[in-house]
């Protein structure tokens, strides 16, 4: 496997944390195929790693954690294929949220949209200073990851910040509960690997009943409203090109 846009690393005396750090730079760690078959692919190593207790998520890159999708990778593809790419990318986030190891994500610079979305997946969520968020998503048609924003900062917040598509600075972002902490970029590591060692200190069956508690969604006996399918109605319905051309276009005219 190619580890050129994710790099692994191990902590502790007993190697307990496992680290899966994005380093896409060219992209600012844009999500396309590439990148998210080497996330799920290295998920999927670490969860069998007897040795690994936690997992952070974070980035190589000072000023991004990620911008979200690869706008150049989808802006010319089909609604069919587009349907294929968000279903992949909504896959991620519910392996992530469902991962058997407690997750914590480090979020820095910008954390647009799906990094967004893949931040909210995690467990606990870090933030530096430099964080900014965003979720620009429904100006061209996507629903991904609402249903986690919706359980994070309440159906009120969360219709504001889908409908505006403005950014929210660190500390306006802790108000809200898209992190839970912001800590200086120089200690954020050293913050997350205490976090992390607290969290081993839980059994696999109290963290997936917490999770289960924290996610009513999961519940739903409608299976027309799962994640899955309104990711992929949103994509769908009507030309997802045409709708993403526009809005790039209205972000340039700015």
């Amino acid at each position: 496997m190619d580890n050129s846009t994710v790099t692994i690393n191990k902590y502790g005396e007993e190697a307990k944390v496992g680290i899966l750090s994005l380093n896409r730079p060219e992209k600012l760690n844009a999500l396309n195929e590439t990148l998210i078959h080497e996330i799920l692919y290295h998920m999927e190593h670490i969860s069998k790693q007897e040795d690994i207790k936690a997992l952070i998520i974070d980035s190589k890159l000072e000023k991004s954690f990620c911008t979200g999708i690869d706008i150049d990778f989808v802006k010319n593809i089909s609604n069919e294929k587009a349907e294929f790419f968000f279903s992949s990318l909504n896959y991620l986030l519910e392996k992530l949220a469902n991962f058997p190891l407690p997750t914590l994500a480090i979020t820095n610079g910008y954390t647009f949209g799906a990094g967004a979305d893949l931040v909210l997946a995690c467990d606990l969520r870090l933030g530096s200073s430099t964080s900014q968020f965003r979720f620009p998503g429904p100006q061209f048609g996507v629903i991904l990851g609402t249903h986690r924003l919706v359980n994070e900062v309440g159906p009120s917040v969360a219709r504001k910040l889908l409908f505006s598509n403005q950014i929210i600075q660190a500390n306006q972002a802790l108000k809200y509960g898209l992190i839970q902490e912001v800590v200086e970029e120089e200690y954020i590591e050293e913050v997350a690997l205490e976090w992390s060692t607290k969290l081993m200190n839980l059994s696999h069956y109290t963290i997936n009943n917490i999770r289960d508690i924290c996610t009513p969604y999961l519940n739903t006996k409608d299976k027309t409203r799962t994640p899955r399918e309104i990711v992929k109605n949103s994509i769908m319905s009507g030309d997802f090109n045409e709708r993403l051309i526009n809005y790039i276009e209205r972000i340039k005219s700015k």
